[in-house]
C-alpha cells in the first residue's frame, strides 16, 4: 500500500473516531439523540472493516525460510533395484513367462 493511500486510510479512520467521540459527547450533553451515536459507530465500524480488508489484500513480500529444510536420510535412500531373472529361482515364479510368450507368438504365426 502506498504512503498516500495509508495516510488517507488513517486520516479517515481518525476522523471517524473523532466523529464517534463527538456524537457520544453530544448525546451525553443532551444535544443529540442516540441514533446519531449509533450512526457514527456504524460508520466507524465499516471504515475499520474496510481498512482491515485492504491490509489483508495488500501483497506481501516474499520471505525466504529461516533455515533450509531438514533432509530425512530414510527418504533419501535410492529405490530398490528390481531383481533379474537369473537372481530368481524357478520356484519363485508361478509361471514360465518365456514359454507362454513363445507359445503365444507361435499361435499368432499360424
Amino acid at each position: 500500500m502506498s504512503d498516500v493511500a495509508t495516510d488517507r486510510l488513517f486520516s479517515t479512520n481518525s476522523s471517524e473516531t473523532a466523529r464517534s467521540r463527538l456524537a457520544q459527547l453530544r448525546y451525553e450533553g443532551g444535544v443529540a439523540n442516540y441514533l446519531d451515536v449509533l450512526d457514527a459507530q456504524r460508520s466507524l465500524y465499516s471504515k475499520d472493516k474496510e481498512s482491515r480488508e485492504r491490509k489483508a489484500e495488500a501483497p506481501r513480500p516474499y520471505k525466504p525460510p529461516k533455515a533450509p529444510p531438514v533432509l530425512r536420510p530414510d527418504l533419501m535412500r535410492p529405490a530398490p533395484t528390481p531383481q533379474r531373472r537369473q537372481d530368481l529361482g524357478s520356484s519363485e515364479l508361478p509361471l514360465d513367462y518365456e514359454a507362454i510368450t513363445r507359445a503365444y507368438l507361435e499361435r499368432l504365426r499360424r
